[in-house]
């Protein structure tokens, strides 16, 4: 895979992370695997935006 010229803020680090993910998950093609890390990422963004939103309507509702 040849990473090119990334365009800054963030896509320094999502080539990095994308490159790292094809190094570690031998499956199918580089593009497979590159879109299953952006899923990946999605879904562990998501999840942490669930949690942060649980701990802050219960901290609003009063509940620890």
């Amino acid at each position: 895979m040849y990473a090119g010229v990334p365009h800054p803020p963030g896509y320094p680090v999502w080539t990095l992370y994308t490159w790292l993910f094809t190094k570690l998950v031998p499956i199918s093609n580089i593009a497979f695997r590159v879109a299953l890390s952006s899923a990946f990422a999605a879904a562990l963004s998501s999840g942490l935006l669930a949690l942060l939103t649980c701990r802050a309507s219960a901290r609003l509702v009063g509940e620890h």
